[in-house]
């Protein structure tokens, strides 16, 4: 997993990363992610944009818990699964978040 870092004009940090599902345990092949994780200034959250298919949307909080807030395609809003795939919990689980819920 190659991962760079950089720093927005608000003092928030932001990474960069691709990930593999299947390094996950996710039994998806050729599933490669691009992974984006903003942490404000403060570190209080973490926001979590995930490219596929869609682009998801994850806010954490220290806790190591996490709620999916967003799913768009294209800028424009889609509604919310029913529940959490399982591929997001493993996507965000190498970030050290335990749980995702609505």
């Amino acid at each position: 997993m190659h991962a760079t870092q950089t720093r927005t004009t608000t003092g928030a940090r932001q990474s960069e990363f691709t990930l593999e599902l299947e390094d996950c345990g996710v039994p998806i092949s050729n599933s490669e992610i691009p992974i984006t994780v903003s942490v404000d200034r403060h570190q209080t959250s973490r926001v979590i944009h995930i490219e596929r298919k869609h682009t998801w949307i994850v806010e954490a909080n220290p806790l190591g818990t996490a709620e999916l807030t967003g799913v768009y395609n294209n800028d424009e809003e889609v509604s919310l699964p029913s529940t959490v795939p399982n591929w997001i919990s493993a996507a965000v689980g190498v970030l050290g978040i335990d749980e995702v819920s609505l």
